[in-house]
Parts: structure tokens; C-alpha cells; sequence
């Protein structure tokens, strides 16, 4: 089990690395979410420090391959369906055009943020000999990732400790002991995720100063919970407490079936003018700190970017205790934890903590101070470094 310090590299050791290594990062989706944000930024945090264009892959255009030429990065296209497939053809002919792709674009090394992905283009990998680095940013089961690391990458990279040894579990024997497995937690940009004047906030969104504010930044997903948190402003309102509530994010589901459920669900419980649904946003720091309280009540995580741009904004976070949440969320010191499905205990706990502002304020402010301690670019840029190195830079293995 491994596991880094705090200390962040000089400017030097940065650069030296990024001189004598040619990372790409390669994503899963053509949206853009927390994996995608995290690989913009080693991209971007790479090409500033070494001066040389950085390169991203993706499978299609979308919102993430707009934010990587918005960023000066480099996106390349690759095909991933038929690696997918059981069709042994199809996997064949993606997985050798991917090869292809890599070899004229000569990476060191690739930083694959999906352990599906990596399962599915290893034998590209294999083909372009290039070392391999897998980001694990969910809680999967260890089956499906028994499955995916049946032929291990040169280094797997953990979002938050409880992943550790469910990443080791899943390992073949043979490599239970060798791998080098890391667990990098997540980090914020605490410069641009940084407190503000609430009120002020509120009345650039349009929101009255005294209007309570909820808000929920994730894709409209079952388990993601905003159904919890529809049902949590219905509660509340019938026991006479007004809030609004913003739910940020985009429905990914064909047709956008589920977004159309939980508009049909506002309407029967008579809460359509309380519940917002504000879509794709770009404006995160602008919400946070117009928002009192951050609602999570997923049931299927990692370590989730939302609830760590929150507690860097001083916004008090409630999540379900699921996945790595616990490690940063401390119920009743530093935010509270609440089963995913229980909105009546959400309601309470809105009601009880809207009476009580000056709690809000003391919970946010040591969720605040464990957040910058604990989860800045700066150490987790320093941190993903040491995994780069320690891969090296050498031809990998035949061990594909």
C-alpha cells in the first residue's frame, strides 16, 4: 500500500520531469465530469510547467474536448465501441488503430482515467509499447475490476483510501504484492474555489439575500440523489420552511428520461417553483457561494470534486456516507452524513442547521481548513508526479 506525503515539488524537479516524459491523458467521455476535470488539469498543469503542448484523447467531440482547445491543449480522437464489443474483429481493428494513433504520437506514457477503457485498449497499449498509468475514480465492484486489471497497467492510481484494497483484491495473485498501486486524493483549486460575499452572490444570481439556498452539483443520474433532495424540499415545505433548490448538471440517459422523472416528481409534490434545474454550468464558484448548504445524497461515489470545491467555497456539505465521502466529510465536525435515501433526516437536518447559522459557519470553516491542509492542486500535482516517475520512462513490459 502506498501512499504520498505532503510536500509540494519545486519548480525545477517539475519541470525536469515533464522534460524527460511525454504524458497523455486519456478519457472516457466526450462530457465533461470529475475524471475529465482532473485530466484537463494534469494537461494543463504539465504544458505550463514544461512549455510543450499536451495531449488529451477522447472519444468524440463534446464539452470536455471544448474545454481542452479552450485550455491550448492538443485532443485527439480515438475509437472505443468496438474494443467494447464481443466481436472479436471489431476489438481487433480499434485496438490496432489506437495503437497506430500512439505510436505517431510517440507518448512515454498514458494516463487512462477509466479502469473499462484500459481493459479494453490494453492490447493497443501493448501493441504501441507504451507504459500505462489507471486512474480509479468510483467505487466498482471487485469482480468488474478483477476483470479490468486481469492484466495489470504499470501503475493504478486510487482517488481515496477505501479503494485500496478493493484495487488489490482484484488483482491476479501474482501481482497482488508487486503492483504499484497509489492513492492520490482528489483536489480542488482552493485560489478559485475560495469564499465570498454571500449576499452579494445571491443578488448576482437573482436570489433574494435571505432566500436559503440548497444546491446539488452532479450529473441528473438515480444515484446520484436528487430525487432525495426534491422530496427533502417538499418535507420542508410542509412544515412551512421555504427554500430553493438548485440542481446543476445535465441528464446523460437517452432522451433524458430521468430528468423528465424528476420534473414530473416536483410537480406532484407541488415544489416546481422551488426546484431549479439549471442544466450544464460553468458558473460552480458563482453557485457555490450563493448556496447554504451542499447536498449529496448519492449512493455510488469516489471522492467527489463537488463536495471538495464546497468546503474550499465555505459551503457546508451534507452527503450520504458513501464511497470516500467519510474521509472528508466528519459528521457533525466538518459537515454531516445522512443516508442516501432518508430525505426526512435531510429535512430535519436543513431545518435544524437553517435555524442555526452560526453552526453552519464553525462546520464550514474546519471543512475549509481540512480542505486546504489536505486537498490542494499543489500536493496532489506533486503527488501525481512521483507516480510518473516511479513508472519510468523505459519501454514497458510485454506483460499485457
Amino acid at each position: 500500500m502506498r501512499s504520498f506525503g505532503t510536500k509540494a515539488a519545486t519548480a525545477s524537479r517539475t519541470l525536469t520531469a515533464y522534460r524527460r516524459k511525454s504524458v497523455h491523458q486519456i478519457l472516457v467521455s466526450r462530457e465533461f465530469g470529475g475524471a475529465a476535470e482532473i485530466a484537463l488539469r494534469l494537461a494543463s498543469q504539465a504544458q505550463q510547467d514544461s512549455g510543450e503542448v499536451q495531449h488529451i484523447w477522447l472519444p468524440g467531440k463534446g464539452r470536455a474536448w471544448q474545454n481542452a482547445e479552450a485550455m491550448r491543449l492538443h485532443p485527439h480522437r480515438y475509437e472505443v465501441a468496438g474494443a467494447h464489443s464481443k466481436s472479436l474483429f471489431l476489438a481487433t481493428v480499434d485496438n490496432v488503430r489506437f495503437a497506430l494513433q500512439l505510436r505517431r504520437a510517440k507518448p512515454d506514457l498514458v494516463h487512462i482515467h477509466d479502469p473499462f477503457t484500459y481493459a479494453a485498449l490494453r492490447h493497443g497499449l501493448r501493441l504501441a509499447a507504451v507504459r500505462s498509468v489507471v486512474h480509479v475514480q468510483l467505487d466498482y465492484d471487485v469482480k468488474d475490476l478483477r476483470w479490468a486489471f486481469k492484466s495489470p497497467p504499470d501503475a493504478i492510481v486510487t482517488c481515496a483510501d477505501f479503494l485500496q484494497d478493493k484495487v488489490r483484491d482484484s488483482l491476479p495473485s501474482e501481482y497482488s504484492e508487486s503492483q504499484k498501486v497509489f492513492t492520490v486524493r482528489n483536489a480542488v483549486d482552493v485560489i478559485r474555489f475560495s469564499p465570498g460575499d454571500k449576499a452579494q452572490a445571491k443578488v448576482q444570481l437573482h436570489v433574494p439575500h435571505d432566500q436559503p439556498v440548497l444546491l446539488m452539483l452532479a450529473n441528473l443520474a438515480p444515484h446520484k440523489g436528487q430525487e432525495t433532495a426534491i422530496r427533502a424540499v417538499a418535507a420542508l415545505k410542509n412544515n412551512g420552511v421555504i427554500v430553493r433548490c438548485w440542481l446543476a448538471g445535465i441528464d446523460r440517459s437517452e432522451e433524458c428520461s430521468y430528468e423528465a422523472h424528476l420534473r414530473l416528481l416536483c410537480q406532484e409534490l407541488k415544489v416546481s417553483q422551488q426546484v431549479e434545474f439549471l442544466g450544464f454550468r460553468s458558473d460552480t464558484v458563482d453557485l457555490l457561494r450563493a448556496s447554504d448548504l451542499l447536498l449529496l445524497p448519492s449512493t455510488r461515489e469516489g471522492l467527489p470534486l463537488t463536495i471538495l470545491e464546497a468546503q474550499a467555497t465555505g459551503v457546508l456539505v451534507l452527503a450520504a456516507p458513501t464511497a470516500g465521502i467519510p474521509e472528508v466529510v466528519a459528521d457533525g465536525i466538518s459537515g454531516f452524513l445522512i443516508e442516501a435515501n432518508d430525505f426526512l433526516a435531510y429535512a430535519d437536518r436543513i431545518r435544524q442547521l437553517l435555524q442555526n447559522k452560526e453552526t453552519i459557519g464553525r462546520l464550514a470553516d474546519t471543512a475549509r481548513m481540512n480542505c486546504l491542509s489536505n486537498h490542494s492542486w499543489s500536493n496532489y500535482w506533486d503527488h501525481m508526479l512521483n507516480v510518473y516517475e516511479s513508472v519510468g520512462s523505459n519501454v514497458r513490459s510485454a506483460r499485457l
